[in-house]
């Protein structure tokens, strides 16, 4: 594992993988990990130099626990993630890599991370491959638990005890409001007070980070960008309707493919997916 540069304190993890002269930065999904990318190396190897990063407050694929050594760090509003932080730590590694164009790679909570590059490099992206991304549809929740106060409030009783949250998730899916697979994702993500800060952690973080989807689609028309979504049919998190609606914003529209799978999108089996339409 090595590292780039800190930025405001953060420690950006990277591990590369692939014999390709194309660097591929990758980012991937919550709770995930940076070695996750690594299984799609077969598709991608030959052409990419598969460049993916570890987000801040995750885990160490060194210590097998947080970035941080010794107590427990969380995000100040100093430290949140900022567009020209971002556009930073990207320049960075292009340079080292002595590189003017790059593509794009990124997975659920990554993926948004990738739709703002866009924005930042417009006429410097070749490729971008994202899978379930967040960041196309208005996230009111993250907007709700980071920005409010009630909302603040709210989430820290849910860190200390999620107990009344589970039973109303546990309501919903009962009188068939919500998808039972959406009631596991909430309780996995939630399970343990570990992941529960990690969500609180991270959706500060990155709560400067808002794609504009309108201007996004815009770049890609325009600079002709080499774009792929890969949506899970059986995706109850981020289901194929989102995808479906941000390709009618696009000049090419069979840039949208729904596969056989649920959100769990990065995977071996993926690799027949890739290799098919790149």
């Amino acid at each position: 594992m090595s590292h780039f540069k800190s930025l405001k304190g953060d420690n950006w993890e990277y591990e590369e993988f692939g014999n390709g002269s194309e660097p591929l930065l990758a980012f991937h999904g919550f709770d995930n990990h940076s070695s996750d990318f690594k299984g799609l190396e077969p598709a991608l190897g030959k052409r990419f130099k598969i460049i993916s990063f570890n987000l801040p407050y995750h885990r160490s694929s060194e210590s097998g626990a947080g970035i941080m050594e010794g107590e427990p760090q969380h995000p100040t509003p100093d430290s949140l993630l900022t567009k020209d932080d971002l556009k930073e730590l990207v320049e960075t590694c292009l340079a080292q890599n002595s590189v003017k164009t790059f593509s794009l790679m990124g997975y659920s909570l990554g993926g948004r991370i990738v739709l703002q590059l866009i924005s930042l490099f417009t006429d410097r992206i070749n490729t971008v491959i994202l899978f379930a991304p967040d960041g196309i549809r208005n996230n009111w929740e993250n907007s709700f638990i980071t920005k409010t106060s009630f909302g603040k409030m709210v989430y820290q009783r849910i860190i200390n005890n999620p107990s009344r949250l589970f039973k109303i998730v546990t309501l919903l899916k009962t009188i068939k409001l919500i998808n039972p697979k959406l009631s596991d994702f909430v309780h996995n993500q939630l399970s343990t007070r570990e992941k529960r800060q990690l969500v609180w952690d991270v959706s500060r973080y990155l709560q400067n980070i808002k794609p504009d989807v309108s201007n996004i689609q815009r770049i890609i028309n325009t600079n002709k960008i080499n774009i792929h979504l890969f949506f899970g049919k059986y995706d109850s998190i981020i289901p194929p309707s989102i995808g479906k609606r941000f390709v009618r914003g696009l000049n090419n529209k069979s840039v949208l493919h729904i596969v056989e799978s649920g959100h769990n999108l990065v995977r071996e089996k993926m690799n027949a997916e890739l290799i098919d339409v790149l």
